[in-house]
């Protein structure tokens, strides 16, 4: 039977924005206010690799390029690029650049910043995967940088998209606290953050000495509400002027809102379930008389096939996003650069997941509780709660947990759970695969979200080989293949892609959203 425990769900939406102080309708005309499901959970850029990190942080510190998960990349503090030869690629420097202190923006600032990443302690998930294939790195005057690698690399120019530059001369020996405390909150881009409040808001100001294209924003609120239905409610009544995550429930409320544009955007977003895979003994799992299993049933493969196939994703697109995403059966999205068309769609067979459970030794199923975050997905808690029901219709009896961001991730990371939901966004398929499935190495920095610890040697060795291809056709191929591995072995189990959802006051703003849905400012114009 589908449980859920007490004490775990957040207050309703119907306590509407007078649960938000600093909330308000006096607006000027050249500030915006954005509604989001979670504020950053540090200021430290290379601290967590996440989407409302990454979002967020970019108003303040610049990368080399932009990366918005779009066809191209395009230059920010690098004007160019080129591959000199196969294992060296050479950065050309926006000239004339300078942090918000007045600090120059000089090429030695890059090297700081690509070396600082693989050593921030503490971090949930590092950057690490867009550094460790640069082996060198060479400064031949203040406005050029060679980057070399072992290998051919081709994604040299979309990996350096996810480091966030920071200045040698400021923030050498800075802590994460240090950013948290904003004392080395210092950028070049095109806004400064005066505060921070942790779980509620950010404060930014426009950048007037911002090397780029003014903004038409003076200053910029980020606030942090969980609940969709509550942002909503702020949206319509004019304390926000951009929400992000419209709710499939809310989303026809909205559309019939003739002071409110509504966009659906295509998505990167691939929700997934990660199941320990590697571990004699896990927790949360239980014999139907409630004693702790002294033995994994995950460790074999068809017990995760069963498990998977017990997944109606269809359904799931259909009654709880209410048509908002589309199933998924691959760890890429049909918008991202490796998605494989071939890969074949995981059934729904209820009938042949019993039976794969029944050779795997498991007839009679057992107890377990599955675990997910509340407010990070759209619907998140709704998704895992039909999951644990779909688990438990063919014996495995679940029960689910939901709990808040701050909390969930650290519990994922120190492999708290038996079986854990979150989503991954990102434009490259070879990305999902390096980030999350390939094996996880300290000394490498690969698999960093790998937080079960699968391992697969053909895996690694066909993504190994695929990101040193420099032909696009044949890359793809051996991404492909990777893939089906991937998949065949149950490595994860992906359930549906998301689509991004943003709502605007119509008569206030236009916002030009993106395929990995990021909160942006520099998105949103004024009508």
């Amino acid at each position: 039977m589908l449980t859920r425990r007490d004490g775990l769900r957040l207050a309703g939406a119907t306590a509407g924005v007078a649960a938000f102080p600093g909330l308000g309708h006096a607006q000027s005309a050249n500030r915006l206010r954005m509604g989001v499901g979670l504020t950053p959970n540090s200021i430290d850029p290379h601290y967590h690799n996440t989407g409302q990190n990454n979002s967020a942080l970019r108003h303040v510190f610049d990368t080399l390029v932009n990366e918005l998960g779009q066809q191209d990349v395009t230059p920010c503090l690098a004007e160019s690029w080129r591959l000199v030869d196969e294992l060296t690629w050479e950065f050309k420097l926006r000239q004339g650049v300078t942090f918000t202190d007045g600090t120059p923006f000089v090429a030695a600032d890059v090297v700081f910043s690509f070396q600082r990443v693989p050593t921030i302690p503490n971090s949930p998930g590092l950057f690490t995967p867009y550094v460790k294939l640069i082996t060198k790195f060479e400064t031949p005057d203040d406005h050029t940088v060679l980057m070399h690698t072992d290998k051919p690399y081709p994604f040299v120019p979309r990996d350096v998209a996810w480091v966030q530059i920071l200045s040698h001369k400021i923030h050498a020996g800075a802590t994460t606290d240090d950013f948290n405390s904003l004392k080395v909150a210092i950028g070049t881009g095109p806004y400064k953050i005066t505060k921070y409040t942790p779980g509620d808001a950010v404060e930014l100001v426009r950048n007037e000495g911002y090397w780029g294209k003014k903004q038409p924003w003076a200053s910029v609120q980020l606030k942090a509400i969980a609940q969709p239905e509550t942002r909503l409610i702020a949206l319509m009544s004019g304390d926000l002027d951009v929400i992000g995550g419209v709710a499939p429930q809310d989303m026809a409320r909205a559309q019939g809102n003739a002071d409110l544009s509504v966009q659906l955007f295509p998505s990167v977003e691939v929700v997934y379930l990660f199941p320990d895979s590697t571990r004699d003994v896990s927790p949360n799992m239980f014999d139907k008389t409630g004693k702790p299993l002294t033995s994994n049933p995950m460790r074999d493969a068809r017990v995760r096939r069963a498990l998977s196939m017990s997944i109606d994703r269809k359904a799931i697109v259909e009654r709880v996003m209410q048509k908002a995403g589309a199933p998924a059966y691959q760890m890429a999205a049909a918008t991202e650069d490796g998605y494989d068309p071939s890969i074949p769609e995981i059934p729904y067979d209820p009938a042949g997941a019993k039976k794969l459970l029944a050779e795997a030794g498991w007839p009679d199923g057992w107890k377990m509780t599955i675990n997910g975050p509340v407010g990070f997905i759209s619907n998140d808690d709704k998704i895992l709660q039909a999951v644990g029901g779909f688990f438990s219709r063919i014996g495995v009896e679940t029960s689910v947990e939901s709990v808040s961001p701050a909390v969930y991730f650290g519990k994922a990371t120190n492999r708290e759970y038996c079986l854990f939901m979150t989503s991954f966004s990102v434009p490259l398929a070879i990305t999902d695969l390096k980030s999350l499935i390939v094996t996880k190495s300290a000394q490498t920095g690969d698999g960093p979200f790998n937080r079960q610890l699968y391992s697969n040697k053909q895996l690694d060795d066909l993504v190994f080989q695929a990101q040193s291809t420099l032909d696009p056709a044949e890359r793809r191929k051996l991404i492909g293949k990777a893939m089906r591995v991937a998949m065949d072995d149950v490595a994860v189990m992906p359930v549906i892609n998301t689509v991004a959802t943003w709502a605007t006051r119509k008569a206030a703003v236009k916002y030009n959203a993106v395929p990995l849905g990021w909160a942006w400012a520099m998105l949103a114009e004024p009508v």
